[in-house]
């Protein structure tokens, strides 16, 4: 009987855990729209290196890397920069005519999100 009361209190505390600590709470969520433009290719291969190559390196960001890169002057109110990628990214490519000849850009678009 004491096994059973122990893994019930064990339960019950773990529940209580996780519930939020205050409904009155000062966070708040923003997200930006996001949108990296790769550099003209000749080749479509090239852009899908690219986007894949930058794709990895947003990713691979911390949140202060993410604020400093996009030049966002987002600090949560005890210092901690809390930007991160909402979701997943995504790609497109279409054509662009240069000089007269056609080239390949990608865009890379997603959401940044900011819990303050």
């Amino acid at each position: 009987m004491r096994k059973f009361y122990i893994i019930m209190v064990l339960l019950f505390s773990s529940v209580a855990i996780a519930e939020p600590l205050n409904s009155n709470s000062r966070t708040t969520a923003q997200t930006y729209s996001l949108q990296i433009e790769t550099s003209l290719y000749k080749n479509k291969s090239d852009v899908y290196n690219e986007i894949e190559s930058k794709i990895n390196e947003l990713n691979n960001m911390s949140s202060s890397e993410l604020s400093k890169k996009y030049k966002r002057n987002l600090v949560s109110p005890n210092g901690v920069k809390k930007l991160h990628i909402e979701g997943e990214l995504y790609a497109e490519v279409s054509e662009r005519i240069k000089d007269g000849e056609i080239y390949y850009v990608g865009f890379i678009k997603g959401q940044l999100h900011y819990l303050a």
